[in-house]
């Protein structure tokens, strides 16, 4: 069943009717209300970032869904909602298999006023030059579109970032280390002409 989310009070969302789960003890329902109280808009923003409009709503219903089902093994404190990114990660990967169309990301940006940041494109992107470095992200591997968002979208550390993706610290710095060489050379291949001499003396992005 379709489960709206955005918008919703934490009691719509814990109402075992609209879930068709089993009730849960009084002390589980109030971590999940805590839970999804103070993390909601950034996995709501998460989900956002990652589809069209129309499917948004699907994405954070399931990923709450996820959670509410294992609410019991939900850490405490801020690694709250390392735990929900590593769900909405799992949720979204699943979700991606079954469409067809591509993300439109430029537009996505547009209506979250989200922005493309340092380290990764190192003030190389100014305000003309964001769709195209969009459009570069988008021609990357599934993997490597993934870690960058989780650093520059989401800012989480390398630590917190292996925790999403259940690797280790190294292997998440050594990922986006090389997702980030792999995004400023096509960025620089399709946008050479446009670049400063500066910015292509820089060396690494």
């Amino acid at each position: 069943m379709k489960v709206s989310c955005q918008g919703s009070s934490v009691a719509d969302i814990i109402d075992c009717d609209s879930f068709g789960e089993p009730l849960l003890s009084s002390e589980a329902e109030s971590a999940f209300a805590a839970l999804y109280g103070r993390y909601e808009p950034q996995i709501y923003a998460y989900c956002r970032r990652r589809f069209a409009a129309d499917v948004v709503e699907d994405v954070l219903a399931d990923v709450f869904l996820t959670a509410w089902r294992k609410i019991d093994s939900a850490p405490s404190g801020e690694e709250g909602l390392r735990w929900l990114y590593r769900i909405a990660y799992l949720t979204a990967s699943n979700h991606r298999r079954g469409f067809t169309r591509r993300s439109k990301l430029v537009a996505k940006l547009e209506s979250t006023g989200v922005t493309f940041e340092p380290p990764v494109v190192d003030q190389v992107v100014v305000r003309d030059e964001v769709s195209g470095a969009l459009a570069s992200l988008d021609s990357l591997r599934p993997g490597d579109r993934e870690i960058i968002r989780l650093s520059v979208w989401e800012h989480l550390s390398n630590e917190e970032i292996s925790e999403v993706l259940s690797i280790s610290p190294e292997a998440a710095t050594q990922r986006l280390h090389r997702a980030r060489k792999r995004l400023a050379r096509d960025y620089e291949s399709k946008n050479r002409n446009r670049l400063s001499p500066a910015a292509l003396e820089g060396g690494e992005w």
